[in-house]
């Protein structure tokens, strides 16, 4: 896994629509993310909630994650990240953002903008934590769900 934590940039117009692009969808859109890439054990959509997948063996237990269960109510202490890619199954790598913007990430329905987030009833979904339990906060909404997603800051719990 990275270690370092890179500067970041704000690309401009013409960045975004050159050929060959620099991978932004436009010229608003900053690279105000953390990303690191993991094997799945399992089958994973994007914008599901994944966890270490503890029964890896040895060091494989933070390098290998998995859709997160529900984890009660302080969520799913866990938790790495929300998925911005699929996983069809295991042995697939995926890239999960571990800090920082994502859109469109799964959450229950009734998440509010400004909600501490984490995986608490809802399998791989985001969900308002109780204010006496937010130990288990992986994420704040950014707004208020709408069609079973909502865009959120994923809280860094490592660099």
């Amino acid at each position: 896994m990275a270690t370092s934590t890179i500067i970041q940039k704000l690309y401009g117009a013409d960045e975004s629509i050159a050929v060959p692009s620099v991978g932004q969808d436009n010229p608003f859109q900053s690279a105000r993310q953390c990303t690191l890439r993991f094997r799945a054990s399992g089958a994973v959509a994007v914008g599901e909630t994944v966890r270490f997948d503890v029964t890896q063996p040895d060091s494989e237990r933070v390098s290998v994650v998995n859709q997160c269960t529900a984890g009660g109510a302080g969520g799913n202490r866990l938790a790495v990240g929300v998925a911005i890619e699929a996983a069809a199954g295991a042995g697939d790598f995926i890239n999960v953002v571990v800090g920082g913007y994502v859109e469109d990430a799964i959450c229950v329905a009734g998440a509010g903008s400004g909600d501490l987030l984490g995986c608490v009833t809802a399998a791989g979904e985001l969900e308002a934590l109780g204010a006496a339990d937010i130990r288990g906060a992986i994420a704040i909404a950014l707004e208020n769900e709408a069609g079973g997603t909502c865009d959120v800051w994923v809280i860094t719990k490592f660099p």
